[in-house]
């Protein structure tokens, strides 16, 4: 066989490799985009009766009070849903997922530390599913992307050892 065919051989075996991983992670991320989607329509916060603050959902709180944390949430989950859709159809690359991941993380720690708030409220269970899922969901995108930047590595080990072997034996 020669360098050449060994070369086409090994990228072919990649390749198919390459598309096996995206197509194993890929069934994660539709129904990460749904759920992600869906909790946006539930309070984060849970309110207390006794109090005249009540908390809504992130679309209720942007539209009521405009507020800048907001405002950034919003457009922050419709990224991480548009970038979820991209890779459950397996069209993001490895930078997409990472920058899928690092939304996603950053929209966890957001539910997480609530800022803005001088004492923050009391999580209800949407917000602590939605930090939940937002980590998961941080774990997998880059686990993905993990298992992509080994195989490319791989992939320029052994395209150089083809071609010092084929330098070699000349």
């Amino acid at each position: 066989m020669t360098p050449q065919a060994i070369s086409s051989e090994i990228s072919t075996d990649l390749d198919r490799r390459r598309r096996q991983i995206t197509a194993g992670f890929a069934g994660f991320y539709s129904p990460l985009a749904v759920l992600t989607f869906v909790l946006t329509f539930f309070p984060y916060y849970k309110s207390d009766p006794e109090e005249s603050t009540q908390y809504g959902s992130l679309w209720q709180e942007a539209t009521r009070t405009g507020h800048s944390y907001d405002i950034m949430a919003v457009i922050i989950f419709l990224a991480i849903v548009a970038l979820l859709t991209l890779a459950a159809v397996e069209m993001l690359g490895v930078v997409g997922l990472i920058a899928t991941a690092v939304l996603t993380l950053s929209i966890g720690t957001l539910l997480w530390t609530a800022p803005g708030f001088s004492d923050p409220p009391e999580h209800s269970h949407a917000g602590i599913l939605d930090i939940t899922i937002c980590l998961i969901g941080t774990v997998i995108l880059l686990s993905n992307a993990a298992c992509l930047l080994v195989l490319a590595r791989g992939q320029k080990r052994r395209t150089a050892s083809a071609t010092a072997a084929d330098s070699s034996t000349r």
